[in-house]
């Protein structure tokens, strides 16, 4: 009994043959044309083609609109796999030609690849052996420039399928190519479908057992990723392999899973091929009444979905039951309709086995003359088909055996090649380790040369430097002996100004108070305070003098303290505001809370320092801002800017300098010794830090001081060094 095989390897093709479309991004209403474009290829797997007609125009309409003709090319070619899986030739070759102008102009040579893979197949659907075989030839033409390995790998299988009737050693050795090809990208879906077209040549080759395992392995594959499309076509091949075996209660059982699963996707070709398999088995095992029910079924369906396909097949397969049950009747009517689509359709099986039907059922009826002529139309196409099988059983066995001495050679040759390989392997690993060595000898001896070289260089060179070394040493111990001098005439000064200037300046200061108490003379009350606001800017001075004196006596490793930055800077702050407001100016905070490690008396001086520059060199009615922030790698920052005049570029060369002359004077007359920054300066470097200025004329000034987290974690930094970046323009 004929069955439905040829069918099913055409459908089988159609998830071989999916490309991956992720590489398309055109947006549309938050979901992407390219995940639209998978839906329509997972609605084509689920046999829901009224959603596939929908979305795929959907996605057509907005592609041209965006003039998108990547995304354009793959949704039409997914909607002509839909036409062709609805047996639908005529509309899905159009799509395609169509296509394949459009991928002339914009498309890439994978998509003309598979816009060719499925016009093969449907050439092969009209059973087109010579069309088909031009079309996927062309399509292998291109792979040379495919950069998709699983296009090239389906275009493998479409040429396999195409030839696996009449070449089924190159049909397999092609299959195999695209099954190394999908194991290696991880394809499941397409490696089932691979190991499942390699059964179908097995079982063409009468090699059921092994047509069996590749069925299984295509099965196990299909659950694991829950393709129940396919897994339903693997039970339907399982079965047509099982009964041919002989085992139709098996057989009968695999077809019966994979009707289940097909009536759940809808009215189908596969569902139909599924009825026809099972109702052959029925019949050949003389279960009428069963029979008869299935081939009415699957007769009703195909004519619903217009499946000419399944109502040829089904209404010969209704003629000849009900000529087994005797129901004569009916039976013309359904040998009339088969032998119409077999005429149409080329099928010589078929129309053979209608006339013998028809032959019989004429000779029961009684009309001699009628059996007779439709059992010479009967002889006519069955001494045809007899000679062709007989050409076919013997190419058959032809080919087996070349698929059996191809194999051997195969495995002669993949033995052959492995020896050959191992050994110009060895031998190449051996002549890489005797290159290395002597390489390596080679280096190891120049760099022992160039060794003794470069140690008699540095022996000479270290020889002038230790005598220069010697020299310098004697120089520095000279000018250290003549620091400590200066030193000490320093601290003589300081003494001086101590016992020697500050008691008598005093004095003077109480005596001009004094004087002041009984003066009633503005112009002499005037003269005396001019002496009284110079004797007081010269305290001033000695006092700050002294400090910067016992400040650089001090230890310069001070016992650090955890304090909250906020509180400190607040605290700082808070002490200026009657200073700014007899300016009208106004102290604004921008300031980050959190915990530091440092010497609080330190940071406090910088800051009031800084904030009293500010505020002196600031004119009325202006802002001074004070300003914290934590930075990244374990250091804070503090800033404190004003708009006051700013510094020239010669004020900034000698910034931090003392007693240093500046072009900026204080806006009230405020007192200012040249003693500010430079104290600053040495407590910034004190507390491993470093401070910037950034200032233009007439457009105020900008000091910045970064400071560690940690300050007893954090090495200790030169104080030249903290402050190499104080002369930056704003």
């Amino acid at each position: 009994m004929a069955r439905m095989l040829t069918l099913a390897s055409v459908i089988l093709f159609i998830p071989v043959v999916a490309c991956d479309y992720t590489e398309m991004e055109e947006e549309t209403g938050g979901t992407s044309l390219s995940a639209l474009n998978e839906e329509v290829f997972e609605a084509i797997h689920l046999n829901d083609y009224e959603k596939v007609d929908s979305l795929s125009d959907q996605i057509i309409h907005q592609a041209e609109e965006a003039g998108d003709y990547e995304v354009l090319i793959d949704v039409v070619t997914n909607k002509a796999i839909s036409y062709l899986d609805r047996q639908r030739i005529g509309e899905a070759k159009a799509l395609v030609q169509e296509n394949l102008e459009r991928i002339e102009i914009y498309g890439t040579p994978r998509q003309k690849a598979y816009a060719l893979v499925q016009l093969t197949n449907m050439y092969t659907s009209e059973n087109n052996q010579t069309a088909s075989l031009e079309t996927i030839d062309e399509a292998i033409s291109l792979l040379p420039i495919v950069d998709d390995k699983r296009t090239i790998a389906s275009v493998y299988a479409t040429k396999a399928s195409v030839i696996s009737q009449h070449n089924p050693v190159e049909a397999l050795r092609l299959n195999y190519d695209a099954l190394e090809i999908f194991v290696a990208e991880g394809d499941n879906r397409n490696e089932a479908i691979s190991r499942n077209n390699i059964g179908l040549i097995h079982h063409r080759q009468e090699s059921y057992e092994n047509a069996l395992e590749e069925f299984e392995k295509a099965m196990a594959l299909n659950r694991s990723i829950e393709s129940n499309t396919n897994l339903a076509i693997n039970y339907n091949n399982i079965s047509n392999t099982l009964s041919a075996l002989g085992r139709k209660s098996a057989a009968a059982d695999s077809l019966l899973k994979a009707i289940e699963i097909n009536q759940h996707l809808g009215v189908s070709p596969r569902l139909i091929q599924n009825y026809y398999n099972l109702a052959q088995i029925y019949l050949d095992s003389e279960e009428y009444e069963g029979a008869y029910e299935i081939y009415l079924q699957a007769y009703e369906e195909s004519k619903s979905i217009n499946f000419l396909p399944g109502i040829m097949y089904h209404s010969t397969g209704l003629a000849d039951v009900l000529l087994q049950m005797g129901n004569l009747n009916e039976v013309q009517v359904y040998v009339d309709e088969s032998r119409e689509l077999a005429e149409r359709m080329g099928n010589f099986e078929l129309l053979a086995r209608g006339w013998s039907v028809e032959s019989i059922l004429n000779e029961q009826l009684g009309n001699y003359d009628r059996a007779f002529a439709a059992l010479k139309e009967y002889q006519v196409y069955s001494d045809s088909l007899i000679e062709e099988r007989r050409v076919q059983a013997f190419e058959e066995v032809h080919t087996a055996y070349e698929v059996d001495l191809q194999i051997a050679e195969n495995e002669f040759l993949r033995q052959e090649l492995d020896y050959q390989a191992n050994l110009n392997r060895y031998q190449m690993l051996g002549l890489i380790l005797l290159v290395l060595s002597a390489t390596v000898i080679a280096v190891f001896l120049m760099i022992m040369y160039r060794g003794q070289q470069k140690l008699k260089k540095a022996y000479t060179a270290l020889k002038q430097k230790t005598r220069l070394i010697t020299r310098k040493s004697m120089q520095l111990e000279m000018l250290n002996r003549e620091l400590e001098h200066l030193n000490s005439d320093k601290d003589r000064l300081v003494g001086v100004i101590v016992h020697d200037l500050r008691n008598p300046l005093f004095g003077v200061i109480g005596f001009l108070d004094v004087i002041r108490e009984s003066v009633t003379d503005n112009s002499e009350i005037e003269h005396l305070e001019m002496a009284q606001r110079s004797a007081y800017r010269l305290n001033s001075l000695i006092d700050s003098l002294l400090d910067v004196h016992s400040l650089e006596k001090q230890n310069h490793f001070r016992p650090s303290e955890s304090v909250q930055i906020a509180e400190l800077i607040e605290n700082s702050v808070s002490g200026f505001q009657l200073m700014s407001e007899k300016k009208n100016i106004t102290i604004k905070s921008d300031i980050e809370d959190f915990q530091i490690e440092t010497h609080p008396p330190y940071l406090a001086r910088i800051l009031d320092n800084l904030i009293s520059n500010a505020v002196k060199f600031s004119p009325g009615n202006s802002k001074v801002h004070v300003g914290c922030e934590e930075k990244p790698s374990g250091f804070w920052s503090l800033s404190v800017s004003d708009e006051g005049p700013g510094f020239s570029d010669d004020d900034k060369k000698q910034l931090f300098q003392m007693f240093s002359k500046l072009s900026a004077r204080p806006t009230d007359g405020e007192n200012s010794t040249g003693l500010g920054l430079y104290t600053v300066n040495m407590l910034v470097g004190r507390l491993k830090g470093k401070i910037s200025v950034h200032s233009k004329i007439g457009k105020g000034t900008r000091f910045i001081c970064e400071f560690p987290i940690n300050y007893e974690d954090t090495a200790a930094i030169d104080e030249e060094e903290a402050t190499t970046d104080n002369l930056e323009n704003a």
